[in-house]
């Protein structure tokens, strides 16, 4: 449990990092808010204060939807679910997850926070269904990420591949095998 929760915290820092601004109509002062509210919910994350991340992550999707990319509105809602699911909210925490498939397929997290609801609301066919999505997915983003180090890629690649990997470990303790 706790690897999970330290595997969390390290894909909320790197998608933090990867922070994208898309609308370049945005005030700079918008962003800079954006920015600054970004790096609460990476502190509520960080101290598992579950309340203050789902209120948080809430408000930044709310206020910041129009400046923030996609990725990084997906990310925010992956927060969001993991928020809900450790408040043992899995209903909404599936809503969440649905939010952040919409927004950003790619999102390890999202996938794993709907395995993690769909099993906690004794969902377990859509949650073994939504394994084997998760799990096609996570294997394809280690491809693409081993590749990219292959090519002598930045730090921020090993980093996104140790976090699909923790994302990958998750779905195979939960995930029967086929």
């Amino acid at each position: 449990m706790m690897s999970m929760r330290k595997n969390s915290l390290i894909v909320s820092i790197i998608c933090w990092l990867c922070l994208g601004m898309s609308s370049s109509t945005a005030s700079p002062k918008n962003k800079r808010y954006c920015i600054s509210s970004v790096n609460q919910v990476s502190a509520a994350l960080a101290a598992r204060d579950y309340p203050a991340l789902a209120k948080l992550s809430a408000r930044v999707i709310e206020q910041c939807v129009e400046t923030l990319d996609g990725e990084t509105v997906a990310g925010l809602y992956a927060n969001l679910a993991i928020a809900h699911n450790e408040m043992e909210m899995p209903q909404l925490a599936l809503k969440d997850c649905e939010l952040c498939i919409d927004k950003f397929n790619g999102d390890p997290l999202c996938h794993r926070e709907k395995v993690r609801a769909l099993i906690a609301l004794h969902r377990e066919k859509e949650a073994l269904s939504h394994c084997t999505i998760a799990e096609k997915m996570t294997s394809d983003l280690m491809e693409q990420y081993k590749k990219k180090l292959d090519s002598g890629q930045n730090e921020l690649t090993k980093s996104r591949l140790s976090l699909v990997n923790a994302v990958r470990m998750y779905l195979f303790r939960v995930c029967p095998p086929k």
